[in-house]
């Protein structure tokens, strides 16, 4: 048996939060729309997930690799390594940058996986180059 959970999240990186969880899409997707109809400049957003009835800690995902220092911080998506593997459900969404230089984000698909890097990439050049 499967259900799903809509988790009702907000903020990027380690600012990423969890606000509310609810069972009911219908009110989650509700309850976000009053919390981004307020005045705080926060971006929430409902984000669904499969529970299992079996436990697991362990699901497929993916890792994008990118190397800032040989490649520069305009990513070139041909530069980046996407491989698949298995990951702990708390290493989902996970994003990190090494002192070498070089990005890895983890996610539950490719696309997730390449858009927490691109993100990745983008802030910490804005930062490299003091223009965040």
């Amino acid at each position: 048996m499967e259900n799903t959970i809509y988790i009702i999240t907000s903020g990027e990186y380690s600012e990423y939060g969890i606000v509310s969880v609810w069972t009911d899409e219908e009110e989650a997707n509700k309850i976000c729309k009053l919390y981004n109809a307020r005045k705080d400049m926060v971006d929430y957003r409902v984000e669904p997930y499969a529970v299992n009835s079996v436990s697991s800690s362990e699901v497929a995902g993916w890792v994008a690799t990118y190397d800032c220092k040989k490649h520069g911080y305009s990513v070139d998506v041909n530069n980046v390594v996407i491989e698949e593997t298995l990951l702990t459900k708390f290493d989902l969404g996970r994003s990190h940058f090494t002192w070498q230089e070089v990005a890895t984000a983890k996610a539950e698909t490719i696309e997730r996986a390449q858009k927490i890097l691109f993100d990745l990439v983008a802030k910490e050049g804005a930062e490299k180059f003091g223009l965040a």
